[in-house]
């Protein structure tokens, strides 16, 4: 079933594009959203906790921009098909390593949604918009991170 609508969306061109593109953003804020969730839960300095619930926090509202624009573009997000993606939130043995795993993970979300807004800034200018948006918003949560990393200990157990 999922080969067809895949095919369906590659005969829809442009439009196509841009929704699949949505989805797969929605999906990796949407994960990333749990992952740092669950990297809060897990913290083991007290002071860590609101910064990191924040930036989940902070994922969830892109997530929601995401599905926004999925409903503008004509293409909300269904309730079965389009649900948090199959690939588990990433973690680590220790709070350094877990919080190293967010930073990669949103760094790579951020080169992505420059990419798209690059890709569609001529046929979708308020999407790629958005995108730039959501790329700049992305190395402001990084220094969150970063700022976090280097408060942590790697060494110390959790």
């Amino acid at each position: 079933m999922a080969f067809w609508s895949h095919l369906q969306e590659l005969a829809g061109g442009s439009r196509g594009r841009i929704v699949r593109a949505l989805r797969d953003a929605w999906h990796d804020e949407v994960r990333l959203a749990v992952q740092l969730s669950r990297h809060a839960e897990q913290v083991p300095y007290e002071s860590s906790h609101a910064p990191l619930r924040e930036l989940a926090e902070r994922a969830r509202a892109r997530a929601g921009q995401l599905a926004d624009e999925l409903t503008r573009q004509g293409a909300a997000i269904a309730n079965g098909n389009d649900g948090p993606p199959d690939r588990e939130p990433g973690g680590g043995r220790n709070y350094w390593q877990r919080l190293n795993v967010d930073l990669e993970d949103l760094r790579a979300v951020g080169q992505r949604y420059r990419e798209l807004a690059h890709h569609f800034d001529l046929d979708y200018p308020e999407t790629a918009a958005l995108f730039e948006r959501l790329a700049h918003d992305s190395v402001a949560m990084g220094r969150v991170l970063t700022r976090l990393i280097a408060l942590s200990d790697p060494h110390a157990a959790d």
